[in-house]
């Protein structure tokens, strides 16, 4: 919980530092930002959102959806977590939360928040200097560390050759595949031979080490906050890419483990005004919800030209179990 201190000039005081011609303002009040369940419930179209859970934010608060039971509620005042997803049980949405450890920097805790909104720190007292994190299905944590290295839970997985010795390299996101064998990772980084700075994507099995180059190239978009489907058929990133916005999927013919040029679909079609903050696979039919310009909608990708709003002022949709 916030508590905001406000230090208050008396009315006296004021006017003695005031000339004639100087009139208070009283500041207009600020209504508070009151969410109507049933609105939000009756927005919804169950045939587009028939199963599992999803949680999002608006305003300050996070809300969760049941699809199941088509039932709606306030999960907790926001606590400001970076990469929400769903564990793999689905019984909390996890997140890393940013703190302040002094000489150090800023690191981050995992935390998770129960279906009751109770939050507990699921790796007491581990710190992560990164954010960028994903579990396997098993419950092993895979994450980034110091922007150059991957652990599995506590194992190092071999990453020789991928960043440069000397220059610039960055490990920018990691996802884990529903197989429980295998990472996809996103890297940018400086390039010698054509002297410039590109962006790649890796699938690498975490037991054999073994990595297959599946994009690369200098005009690539910005890759973060990886989504596979539920049976890692496709993959949905997003562009982070400055001045340029939106969600991309390798083309149709793609599959995992191809190594070479592919055609990326981006969605929306329309240049992003306020950007796009979260993206997230049903997980029975082929949509996903896609939060930007300040709202939530809808994709229908078996219907190309489907997409509607469903919920306003909202950011951060995660869908699971």
């Amino acid at each position: 919980m916030r508590i905001l201190i406000i230090s208050f000039v008396t009315a006296a005081s004021f006017f003695w530092a005031c000339s004639e011609d100087e009139i208070p303002v009283t500041p207009t009040p600020v209504p508070p930002k009151v969410i109507n369940l049933q609105e939000e419930l009756s927005l919804i179209n169950w045939n587009e959102l028939s199963s599992g859970k999803i949680c999002y934010q608006k305003f300050d608060t996070l809300l969760l959806i049941d699809c199941n039971t088509r039932t709606i509620k306030k999960l907790s005042e926001s606590p400001y977590l970076l990469n929400m997803k769903w564990n793999p049980d689905g019984t909390m949405i996890t997140g890393m939360e940013a703190v302040n450890t002094g000489l150090i920097g800023t690191e981050y805790l995992l935390k998770g928040i129960d279906t009751n909104g109770v939050i507990t720190d699921l790796k007491t007292n581990i710190y992560f200097n990164t954010p960028y994190y994903d579990w396997f299905p098993d419950g092993r944590v895979a994450k980034i560390a110091e922007n150059k290295y991957v652990l599995v839970d506590n194992n190092f997985i071999p990453l020789d050759g991928l960043l440069p010795t000397v220059g610039y390299g960055k490990l920018e996101d990691i996802a884990c595949k529903h197989d429980g064998n295998t990472i996809m990772l996103s890297l940018t980084k400086w390039d010698s031979i054509s002297s410039g700075i590109i962006k790649q994507l890796y699938e690498i099995n975490v037991y054999t080490f073994s990595r297959d180059l599946i994009l690369s190239g200098s005009t690539l978009p910005g890759m973060k906050e990886f989504k596979f489907k539920s049976d890692d058929s496709k993959l949905l990133f997003l562009n982070i890419t400055p001045g340029v916005s939106g969600f991309w999927i390798p083309g149709w013919g793609w599959s995992p483990g191809s190594e070479g040029s592919v055609q990326l679909y981006q969605f929306p079609s329309t240049l992003l005004k306020d950007g796009a903050t979260g993206a997230a696979w049903s997980l029975d039919k082929n949509m996903i919800l896609m939060a930007y310009d300040g709202d939530i909608y809808i994709k229908d990708l078996d219907n190309s030209g489907y997409e509607r709003k469903i919920f306003s002022k909202a950011t951060v949709p995660v869908w699971g179990n």
